[in-house]
């Protein structure tokens, strides 16, 4: 199990009230150790905080120029393995681009890019704006400079699964640093649309270099609601992609990129406890 905002837990000597609150908690949402109601009131009063002090722009104003990422801060108890660039997929309900109506994507192809192009032109997908060809990319964006300039034209990066290797070193860091990484989706085998769509209306966990990371799961336009259901859809998949899975989460917050980090859950210290006596039952 795992508090729930520091000091919201019975303490330990309290067995009967810490027992009736886990099984609460337990019952209270879908996903274990956060509750759908707490979940919600975090989420309202991040949103309330962020929108108030910026005049409520983030949910008058269209654009991401006006808006600001909602992450959730994911602490692990150990670090977790290094070189992973792939981004992993995790479902949310409500797209992260769902206010963003002059939202622009760019997707890396192999050559020749004109069978792509001619099938988005026969079913567009929104959002997909520019297509551009693999020996393109190598050839007009060649430095460092040239190569944020484009990491900064668009909202998200879509790209050809089959290039997919090739684009790490091509592209350098600036892509990297800003958690632009290229999504690698499948456009061999007939319609390739859905597959688009699916790739933009998800978020996406990248491992950075330390022992945490964030997954973006909306944004300041997003209601309470929608920023809670796509919590209560991603954190199942975050927990699923991790080292032990939820025990090897040492705290989930909520959080823009200006604001105070509002915890969710914080692993309790008979977590670490019971992790030690596993392991050294597995090694005995």
């Amino acid at each position: 199990g795992g508090a729930l905002l520091p000091g919201a837990l019975p303490p330990r000597t309290d067995c009967n009230r810490r027992r009736h609150y886990l099984r609460k908690m337990a019952s209270d949402g879908a996903v274990r150790g956060l509750p759908a109601s707490l979940v919600e009131r975090a989420s309202a009063a991040l949103l309330k905080h962020v929108n108030g002090s910026a005049g409520g722009r983030g949910a008058d104003l269209p654009g991401l120029e006006a808006q600001s990422f909602v992450s959730l801060i994911v602490a692990l108890k150990k670090m977790p393995e290094a070189g992973k660039n792939k981004p992993k997929r995790i479902p949310i309900v409500h797209s992260l681009w769902k206010h963003t109506p002059d939202l622009e994507i760019c997707l890396f192809t192999k050559d020749p890019s004109t069978p792509v192009k001619e099938a988005l032109a026969a079913r567009p997908v929104a959002g997909v704006t520019k297509v551009m060809a693999y020996t393109k990319l190598r050839k007009n964006f060649p430095t460092f400079a040239t190569r944020r300039e484009l990491c900064a034209q668009y909202d998200m990066f879509l790209t050809d699964e089959r290039i997919m290797p090739m684009l790490p070193k091509k592209l350098g860091k600036a892509f990297f640093l800003k958690k632009k990484q290229p999504v690698p989706v499948r456009l061999a085998g007939g319609d390739f649309a859905p597959r688009l769509e699916q790739a933009r209306d998800s978020t996406y966990l990248f491992y950075g270099a330390g022992s945490s990371f964030a997954v973006k799961v909306g944004t300041t336009a997003h209601t309470a609601e929608e920023v809670a259901a796509n919590i209560a859809a991603a954190m199942p998949a975050i927990a699923a992609a991790v080292p032990k899975k939820w025990k090897g989460i040492q705290s989930v917050h909520l959080k823009t990129a200006e604001s105070l980090a509002l915890p969710l859950y914080v692993a309790l210290p008979s977590d670490a406890a019971d992790e030690e006596e596993e392991e050294g039952a597995g090694a005995g």
